[in-house]
């Protein structure tokens, strides 16, 4: 009866409409305690992703995050990069891209790796101050994917590059190998020094990329690539890459593979 007459009746009716709203606030507060922990597991990167076909980015130095993301801007527009880093709050939090994925942690903790979906990425960029972290982190990532995932490193030092071929590294860069290209370039090329500082701190829109020749560059010679992507689309060709082999600006007569 939801209009009792009786005062015992009413009385009822009462502690159980009280008992119905404690009930409903009990059950409220515990599914916003649980949204709020998933919220706030998820910003200090602690909660597990459920993402594939990612970037995954694992290093220290938020420097050289921008510079990932900035190539890669195809997947930060889709929300498919992953930042792994041993900080406690978001390692690009003053940036605009405070609100991409990422997990908090050692990256060659094969849990962590779990948590960011280390499995499913397509492709993982390795760098940190330390060598051996970077060397772990290729080590754990290679181990975890059976070799499938594709591992670029930074390193400094030479010794390390035997190091990063032995645990099964796709590519392992020192920034030092790329100074004698540069200076070479600078050598040949008049004015060159002041461009290749244009691009390498990308004022003016100056960005260096890669891409595969047109078909119908095949079998012309370097020279008439130049002469075509120079007038054409404003681009100057700068070197040639055939199976990891970069040849600079190479002579006029070199036929495009």
């Amino acid at each position: 009866d939801m209009s009792p007459e009786t005062v015992p009746g009413q009385i009822f009716t009462f502690f159980v409409m009280a008992a119905g709203l404690v009930n409903f606030s009990i059950i409220v507060s515990l599914v916003t305690d649980k949204f709020h922990e998933f919220r706030s597991g998820r910003d200090r990167g602690l909660g597990a992703l459920k993402i594939k076909g990612h970037v995954l980015i694992c290093s220290d130095d938020p420097t050289w995050m921008l510079e990932i993301i900035s190539q890669n801007q195809k997947f930060a527009r889709e929300d498919r990069i992953v930042i792994i880093s041993p900080v406690t709050e978001h390692p690009l939090l003053a940036t605009s891209y405070n609100k991409l994925k990422w997990v908090s942690g050692d990256s060659y903790d094969l849990n962590v790796l779990r948590k960011a979906a280390a499995t499913k990425a397509n492709i993982a960029y390795v760098f940190f101050k330390d060598n051996s972290y970077s060397l772990m982190t290729v080590l754990q990532l290679e181990t975890l994917s059976n070799g499938k995932i594709v591992t670029q490193a930074q390193y400094v030092g030479r010794e390390f590059r035997n190091y990063f071929e032995d645990v099964g590294c796709d590519h392992a860069l020192d920034p030092y190998d790329l100074y004698v290209p540069l200076m070479l370039l600078a050598f040949h090329s008049q004015g060159a020094p002041a461009w290749i500082n244009k691009v390498i701190n990308r004022t003016q829109g100056h960005h260096i990329t890669t891409r595969k020749p047109e078909p119908e560059f095949t079998g012309k010679t370097w020279l008439n690539l130049i002469k075509a992507k120079k007038q054409n689309l404003g681009i100057m060709p700068l070197a040639v890459v055939i199976d990891e082999v970069v040849l600079i600006n190479p002579e006029a007569s070199f036929e495009i593979p």
